[in-house]
């Protein structure tokens, strides 16, 4: 039998198993964390980009020629869901974890603005399309205000 001569005590196994996963759990636990906020902001900068990839809803109102006269009403309405997705994002890079409200009110602002720039302005009556877009923007509005973007 080997003698110890270093004075050292021999380490069994599981404890060098059992150091390693505490040190790559209080490692990992961060990350593990923004996860959640991340993917939801991921979520959120999709359906922003689906919206914004057919030219937001200022392009929307600026091809069709019964809107074009109010389109500044889709530039800012475009602004404001920007300002909802950035401010969502840098909660989570703050890491100041929103809520599922904010998750819910900003993901419900895109839908509306989605749901809108989806319709065929030949088939909807433009003063139809516009009181949609004037609610869409008091909505957002009230959502900014509520949320203190």
């Amino acid at each position: 039998m080997a003698r110890n001569t270093t004075g050292l005590k021999a380490v069994k196994p599981h404890c060098y198993i059992l150091t390693t996963i505490l040190i790559s759990m209080l490692w990992l636990a961060p990350a593990v964390l923004a996860g959640p906020c991340e993917n939801a902001a991921m979520h959120l900068r999709g359906g922003f980009e689906v919206t914004q990839g057919r030219g937001g809803l200022w392009g929307y109102m600026e091809k069709n020629t019964s809107l074009k006269k109010e389109s500044t009403l889709g530039f800012q309405i475009d602004g404001k869901l920007q300002r909802l997705v950035v401010g969502f994002e840098t909660m989570c890079e703050d890491g100041k974890i929103p809520t599922q409200k904010t998750f819910d009110a900003i993901s419900d602002r895109l839908d509306q603005a989605r749901n809108i720039n989806n319709q065929n302005p030949s088939r909807t009556p433009a003063d139809k399309l516009l009181k949609q877009i004037t609610a869409l923007n008091e909505n957002l509005d009230q959502t900014l205000s509520n949320l203190g973007m």
